[in-house]
């Protein structure tokens, strides 16, 4: 949004700057975001060498009966199981979900309309079924420079228990995701949610004994030497992801520095041109 603000041409109104601003980041959104999920549904759904971008020749890395093992709620992995489904008949996805928010339900709800097999469990027990699991599956909310991968609270562990049992982890992410940043762990910077849903009752027995407290009620209870942290983001080392997929094809964690480079050369001709036709 910057570069095309201060790309504007200056003999134009404000309607017409505005309109010309709603029209890329309407191209952003058909661009990066739209066919970037549509390439990446190609490149692990992929016929056996078949090609999708020029000469680049991809393997599927979905079987069919493959038992696949996502972590809460992310529209792309959804896209590309509900597609997946299409091809694969028999594949079985094992959802698993975390408190406070447990977003895999909804993952789950909308799985289940599309008729795909699908098990329930909660992050502590993953350890139990990770050996009847082929691959892992995970959306990503960055890849960072340093190749670590930023993704939903919790995603870490799911990485790191596959890692133990000899499983594939998979990250699905954008290329507009890649960012320069450098992190090693969730604390250097995040999003925090709310304290007190971490104070919330899972169990409806316990609900139904004594309701959920209110905020005021919660503090009250909470002794001064503790301090609730309710993390929004995880941090993955690249070691415990085998291949992040990408609208760029398949692509290992180190890749960043590479895509950036690539990305920001192609904004400089842009301006370059821009430049030459305000000249003109």
């Amino acid at each position: 949004m910057k570069q095309s603000i201060l790309h504007l041409p200056l003999n134009i109104s404000e309607t017409e700057a505005k309109d010309l601003l709603v029209e890329e980041i309407d191209k952003f959104i058909e661009e990066k975001i739209l066919l970037a999920a549509e390439t990446i549904n190609k490149y692990i759904l992929a016929d056996v060498n078949s090609i999708i971008s020029g000469t680049s020749y991809a393997h599927s890395k979905i079987s069919d009966n493959d038992t696949i093992l996502i972590f809460g709620y992310s529209t792309l992995v959804n896209r590309i199981l509900i597609e997946a489904k299409q091809r694969f008949p028999n594949i079985h996805v094992i959802v698993v979900d975390s408190r406070p928010k447990y977003r895999g339900k909804k993952t789950l709800e909308k799985l289940l309309k599309y008729d795909i097999e699908c098990s329930y469990i909660l992050i502590n027990g993953i350890s139990y079924i990770m050996n009847r699991v082929n691959k892992v599956i995970l959306g990503a909310h960055a890849l960072l420079a340093n190749g670590y991968v930023m993704a939903q609270i919790g995603s870490s562990q799911i990485a790191l228990v596959a890692k133990a049992f000899n499983v594939p982890v998979i990250a699905c992410c954008e290329t507009y995701k890649f960012t320069d940043k450098v992190q090693t762990d969730a604390l250097v910077k995040n999003e925090l949610g709310n304290p007190m849903d971490l104070l919330k009752y899972d169990n409806k027995a316990l609900e139904l004994e004594k309701p959920f407290l209110s905020s005021d009620d919660c503090a009250s209870q909470i002794s001064e030497n503790l301090n609730l942290l309710n993390l929004t983001y995880d941090v993955c080392s690249p070691d415990l992801i085998n291949c992040v997929v990408t609208d760029m094809g398949m692509l290992p964690c180190s890749s960043v520095p590479v895509v950036l480079r690539l990305k920001n050369r192609d904004v400089t001709r842009t301006e370059l041109k821009s430049d030459q036709t305000k000249t003109i």
